[in-house]
């Protein structure tokens, strides 16, 4: 792994805890100081942090140029893949093999994780 990739990996890592933590901090502001019904509050949730995550990942961590239209349909083509793996994941390891749900979330994060790197890097914002 050349440093540049790592270097652009870290950033990756990054992006990812702080959208968690917003994810967290969002929901938990609608869910406590709004009247929003708990659907809204977590599809406003995703929408905002979906969005912050593909805008810090192509300028911060992958400083990405290129026409935004196609990045974005591949984002979300990317994101469905991983909605489908986390559900296989999640069949699998919970469903089929009767581990715990926790084991299936780990597993699930550790490769959408991975996926959308990879992806995102080769594919979505091409460098």
């Amino acid at each position: 792994m050349s440093f540049d990739v790592l270097e652009v990996a870290i950033r990756y890592g990054a992006v990812g805890v702080v959208n968690t933590l917003a994810n967290g901090l969002l929901l938990y502001c609608f869910m406590t100081c709004t009247t929003l019904p708990s659907a809204v509050s977590v599809t406003l949730t995703f929408l905002v942090c979906m969005a912050f995550q593909f805008s810090a990942n192509r300028s911060f961590t992958f400083r990405a140029s290129g026409r935004i239209s196609v990045q974005l349909l591949r984002y979300f083509a990317m994101a469905g893949l991983n909605y489908l793996l986390t559900l296989v994941v999640i069949y699998a390891l919970v469903d089929m093999m009767r581990q715990a749900a926790i084991t299936g979330v780990v597993v699930s994060t550790v490769l959408t994780a991975a996926t959308g790197f990879l992806l995102s890097l080769v594919w979505v914002f091409q460098r």
